[in-house]
């Protein structure tokens, strides 16, 4: 009881009013979340920004005739070539009219509009509103989430172990409880202040007992200010930060290589709050980015503690000080005792800003950051990681940059480390036409290249080690066909993991999209991907390279039968392997129901799927509706049947429930999982319960 108090009392209710909200809201907002992550090939990815923004601009639209490039970037609907059509439109021909005027913008097909018509709007008002303390108390929004959720079938980590065999093995089973606990907590005045706090606890840690008595595992909070004065953005607390195309410096979401294949600049605002809650990838400090005139200077600190093995130095060739971490870990897991070791180990600082000077068409920007770590970090070298960074201190600097000229856009970024490792991206977007437009992307980086926060395209997990180029087209014939491809080449000069020896590959993907009506599109789409690993069968110590192949066909059916049903289809076809061997292969087939009755605060979205593959290499994903800011694009392999369902109650539009429950079936496994998390047989099901206050 006393901890059901606690949460309860962790945010007192206040006395602001609640806001209407559109019963349709949330059912547009997961369409667009479920386009990005298509693009994604992450299981747990956190699209909680994005629903935040595509949320506040659904209920504040955006008004064009007073926009701006950054504001238009935030709601990743646009690309920047139509962006850039948008504002230059504009600027040659006065304010917009009617919304209808899209229509007469290159790049602005009606697909386009449909998807970003919820999020906009046109109007000649001025909207900076008075902030005083009357206003902030009677026009802010309040939102309270609490979420539960357990895997039903017992897991290896929870069986029951005697109190000498733990002793034995205290690692043999997790710490905590079964189930996860999520609470959230924020504040929002428009688009110009908010606060907020998060607590989360995973399954298998404790809470408000063992190695956690202060309930969750995982605290985060922010205050953060826009378009104060001079002050463009300010942040205390956790925040995400981004600089030039991510190559220097950069937290949070960044799109790769997708469907989208003119997406693939980075758009992104310089400072936003931090209200996910991924224990790695944010900032904890304070920033401000202070605006005069066509210049903005970015100041940020950060400190924080991340997880890291720890080890005790006996040797001194190794490192010249008593500890050292040999590596950091990423999981944000703390639910064994060798885990809950390994939490908090080392002491993470960055400092340093950005300096920008920008027009209407260009702005060029430079950025400096300093990092230290303590302990220092040494890992145990090998042959492919011996250019990665160790040591206690790095600096990264770098130099950005973004020109446009009529239909077409460069832009760009350098990047230096400490050690001397440098990196380069280079690209164009154009609109040749109405209907055709082009993105071409050059990257070049070392292998030597070090920072411990880069996220830019690559076709590997960091900026390193790679060089390739990339050419995008996207063509729209009619209104109802569009046609998207790419063709992507990369080579490594130094080894990876699974390859010891220089690398060269290839990608391409073509979709091919026809939308006869607003209730109704499919799609087909191809990909092909081929890079160079070790024979697993070679003997030899030096292993010869073999190109792996992948290759995914897919068709996708989604339409609106009427306002109260909705149905999405898709067959998965993919196979993957050595050339001239045999290849793995594996098929996905499902079929999705939304029902929103007419006179029933509810709404119902389930899945029905079945899945075949040879192995887990020909593992298919596929994103999942779930509830409100919890994620998932699970993989699905070996053979089964996978079904969910999402039953969402809305009471008097300031109290939401959503209720989900979902089960995995193999007809081909005893067991499910592997270590802790295993189960004995061939069933797994999850159940979830959220719950919103709004106020």
């Amino acid at each position: 009881m006393k901890k059901i108090s606690f949460i309860l009392l962790i945010f007192i209710p206040s006395f602001l009013r609640a806001q209407e909200q559109d019963p349709q809201k949330m059912a547009i907002i997961e369409q667009r979340i479920e386009l990005i992550a298509e693009a994604l090939g992450n299981e747990n990815p956190d699209f909680t920004t994005l629903i935040d923004e595509l949320s506040f601009y659904y209920d504040h639209p955006i008004n064009l005739n007073r926009t701006s490039r950054e504001e238009l970037q935030e709601i990743m609907l646009l690309s920047e070539v139509q962006i850039t059509a948008l504002l230059l439109h504009i600027e040659k021909n006065g304010k917009l009219i009617s919304i209808y005027e899209l229509q007469a913008i290159p790049g602005f097909d009606l697909q386009t509009i449909r998807n970003i018509l919820p999020f906009v709007r046109v109007s000649d008002m001025f909207d900076a509103p008075h902030i005083d303390l009357h206003t902030l108390l009677k026009d802010g929004t309040q939102e309270w989430f609490v979420r539960a959720s357990q895997v039903l079938e017992e897991q290896q980590g929870f069986t029951p172990i005697s109190d000498s065999a733990l002793a034995a093995s205290p690692n043999s089973r997790y710490q905590g409880t079964p189930y996860r606990l999520y609470t959230r907590y924020r504040y929002r005045f428009g688009n110009s202040i908010s606060f907020g706090i998060t607590g989360d606890k995973d399954a298998g840690e404790n809470f408000f007992s063992g190695a956690q008595k202060q309930g969750f595992d995982f605290y985060s909070a922010h205050l953060f200010v826009k378009n104060i004065g001079n002050v463009k953005a300010a942040v205390v607390g956790d925040y995400q930060v981004s600089f030039g195309q991510g190559l220097t410096f950069a937290t949070g979401l960044a799109l790769g290589k997708n469907a989208y294949t003119l997406n693939v600049k980075r758009n992104s605002q310089t400072l936003r709050p931090y209200t996910a809650t991924g224990e790695n990838q944010f900032m904890r400090g304070a920033a401000i980015t202070y605006k005069i005139k066509q210049t903005e200077i970015t100041a940020l600190y950060s400190r924080d503690h991340l997880d890291g093995n720890r080890i005790l130095n006996s040797d001194t060739t190794v490192s010249g000080d008593d500890e050292y971490i040999s590596s950091l870990q990423t999981s944000g897991l703390h639910t064994t005792p060798a885990e809950i070791e390994d939490r908090n180990a080392v002491l993470v600082q960055h400092m340093g800003g950005h300096f920008a000077w920008k027009t209407k068409r260009s702005n060029i920007g430079f950025t400096g950051i300093y990092s230290t770590l303590n302990p220092g970090l040494q890992k145990t070298t090998s042959i492919t990681n011996q250019f990665d960074f160790n040591g206690d201190h790095n600096l990264v600097t770098g130099i950005d940059y973004n020109y446009i000229k009529n239909n077409f856009n460069f832009f760009g970024e350098m990047s230096r480390s400490l050690n001397g490792g440098w990196a380069m991206q280079h690209g164009l977007l154009a609109s040749l036409d109405p209907k055709f437009s082009v993105s071409v992307v050059y990257r070049n980086y070392q292998k030597n290249y070090q920072s411990l926060f880069a996220n830019a395209l690559a076709e590997a997990s960091k900026p390193v080690n790679e060089k390739g180029l990339y050419i995008g087209l996207e063509l729209r014939p009619n209104p109802n066909w569009t046609i998207n491809a790419y063709f992507d080449t990369f080579e490594s000069e130094w080894l990876r993991s699974g390859a010891t020896g220089p690398q060269r590959g290839m990608e391409y993907l073509a979709q091919l999209q026809w939308k006869p009506s607003k209730t109704m599109d499919m799609y087909i789409r191809a990909r092909h991907r081929s890079k160079p690993y070790d024979d697993p069968n070679d003997p030899e110590e030096i292993n010869v390279l073999l190109d792996k192949e992948q290759n995914n066909y897919r068709y996708q059916f989604n339409c609106k039968i009427n306002d109260q049903i909705s149905v999405r289809n898709r067959i998965e076809m993919m196979n993957v392997g050595f050339f001239e061997r045999d290849k793995q292969r594996g098929y996905l087939i499902y079929q999705d129901l939304i029902w929103k009755p007419e006179k029933l605060p509810i709404t119902f979205t389930g899945r029905y799927a079945i899945f075949d593959t040879d192995s887990y290499d020909a593992r298919i994903y596929a994103y999942e509706n779930d509830v409100l800011y919890f994620f998932s694009i699970p993989s699905y392999y070996y053979r089964g049947t996978r079904f969910y369902g999402i039953i969402r109650y809305q009471y008097k539009k300031r109290f939401d429930v959503w209720l989900r429950y979902g089960q995995w079936l193999y007809n081909n496994q005893n067991t499910i999982g592997s270590g802790l998390s295993e189960i004995q047989g061939n069933r797994k099901s999850e159940i979830r319960i959220q719950l919103r206050l709004r106020f």
